[in-house]
């Protein structure tokens, strides 16, 4: 009965590279944009947000982890915004380069090699944040499950939810 943000994406225009999107999968403070570029090869992990859970999909492990972190906010989402902040603080450096070597390749007539190159680091980019949300939000499950009380005063909304998309908490 409450609404959340489900994904947000920020898009500009580059004159040499052409359109860019930043996607984050889940809400901003359990999820990092990453840039995807029109190239014609998006992710597998980016194209499946179906009605029910997919392992393989970034989008729905970014609202597991999400999930997750609403169990306890004020005990989760601390060491979950550290190591996120790790990754939208490193990742400027790191499309910086990389669109410095797509565009290098362009003026070189090479359009081919820099699509590619920018659709391996929109991939890369993905399955290091997939990585990161799977690992905190298994840390996260097995921190509840020791604890006993699963879920705390939400475990019946959660409980419900996760049985109706076939999610794992």
């Amino acid at each position: 009965d409450a609404s959340q943000t489900a994904a947000s994406m920020i898009a500009s225009y580059d004159d040499v590279l052409g359109p860019i999107a930043w996607y984050a999968p889940s809400l901003p403070c359990c999820s990092v944009y990453i840039p995807v570029y029109w190239t014609g090869d998006t992710p597998a992990a980016t194209k499946n947000a179906q009605g029910v859970y997919d392992e393989n999909s970034l989008w729905w492990t970014a609202e597991r982890l999400a999930m997750l972190v609403s169990v306890d906010e004020s005990r989760y989402a601390p060491g979950v915004q550290t190591i996120l902040n790790a990754m939208r603080n490193h990742l400027p450096q790191l499309v910086g380069d990389c669109e410095e070597k797509a565009r290098a390749l362009i003026a070189e007539g090479k359009k081919d090699a820099a699509m590619q190159l920018l659709a391996a680091f929109t991939q890369d980019e993905t399955a290091a944040l997939m990585s990161a949300m799977r690992s905190l939000a298994n840390h996260i499950s097995s921190d509840i499950a020791a604890a006993g009380d699963r879920y705390g005063p939400r475990k019946e909304l959660l409980e419900n939810y996760a049985a109706r998309v076939h999610m794992p908490l």
